[in-house]
């Protein structure tokens, strides 16, 4: 490869210590939150501490969980984006004011569902 593409040099470097370098930092601590799990990720001088590593299985799936059962709880809908045609300001508290849509795209039940 490098001699096909006449490549000087080839770096490697870990993401965490990317992104403390990206912030102006190299010593830091990155937390890395995503959708299945959280990882809060030492950084001291440009490399990673491993034994200092901490992962979670709390993240984003299990928060948006965690908010749709408590909207459930507080019977509040969840109304998605393609299908709001106007919204107009309320007082605070009040319920929302929205006009639907008259015609509706055609969307598939799982793009509804990762919309509400």
């Amino acid at each position: 490869m490098f001699e096909q593409y006449n490549i000087p040099a080839f770096f490697l470097c870990k993401t965490a210590v990317l992104t403390a370098f990206a912030n102006g930092r190299s010593t830091g601590l990155v937390l890395d939150s995503g959708a299945t799990h959280t990882t809060a990720i030492p950084v001291h001088d440009g490399y990673v501490l491993q034994q200092g590593i901490v992962k979670s299985p709390l993240a984003g799936d299990f928060i948006s969980m965690q908010c749709r059962e408590l909207f459930q709880e507080m019977a509040i809908d969840i109304i998605p984006p393609y299908m709001i045609a106007a919204k107009e300001p309320v007082r605070e508290g009040a319920p929302p004011n929205w006009k639907k849509k008259e015609k509706l795209p055609q969307v598939s039940k799982s793009w509804h569902n990762y919309m509400c």
